[in-house]
């Protein structure tokens, strides 16, 4: 698949909840952490459950609610994007691969937004233009559960990037099985999961 390393992962990161009451349910022990519906972003690296080792990017996307989450990767890709990393061309290689086969989670194929443009040409300019913005969100759904469906095919669990985001994601394509604990922001909010 790739000349990228691959390696357990484990330790703590931040998850931001932006839903209130999907943050409580979690902190009351009542709902677990999984893939939610996508909302507005599919996520960048393929559909997961996205960690950071930062509490404030955590605390930006979390609108203030946020999850201490201890988990385990069996299998995450390793994957870095600095500009000085030794890897760095690998980990580009790697992407311009994946968007080559599936499309890009961040913009979506773009001749879908040309075929889409084509048409309503074609057809007059009759009505509003095409609803772009549904086009490119549902391609960007598709080419990130691609993504997810390519990387648990070939036996990888999760990315740990680095360079990617200010605190160098973590991706989770698992997290029913991944996540271990849970801590809330308050000791009466505390919520524990352990596996046995």
């Amino acid at each position: 698949m790739t000349t990228l390393a691959t390696r357990p992962v484990s330790g703590w990161y931040f998850h931001g909840v932006a839903n209130q009451e999907a943050f409580e349910k979690i902190c009351r022990g009542e709902d677990i952490l999984r893939l939610a519906p996508t909302v507005s972003d599919p996520g960048d690296l393929g559909r997961g459950l996205y960690l950071t080792s930062r509490r404030a990017e955590a605390s930006n996307y979390g609108h203030g609610n946020v999850l201490r989450v201890h988990v385990q990767l069996q299998n995450a890709l390793i994957v870095d994007f600095r500009p000085q990393a030794r890897g760095r061309a690998a980990a580009n290689a790697w992407l311009d691969h994946m968007n080559a086969l599936y499309g890009s989670p961040v913009t979506g194929r773009r001749y879908e937004m040309l075929l889409a443009e084509e048409a309503w040409e074609a057809a007059g300019e009759i009505g509003p233009p095409p609803p772009y913005s549904r086009v490119i969100h549902a391609d960007r759904v598709a080419a990130a559960t691609a993504w997810r469906d390519h990387m648990l095919q070939s036996g990888v669990d999760g990315i740990s990037a680095r360079g990617w985001d200010f605190g160098g994601p973590l991706v989770l394509f698992l997290p029913e099985r991944q996540v271990v604990e849970i801590e809330c922001p308050t000791p009466r909010r505390r919520s524990s999961r352990r596996r046995g």
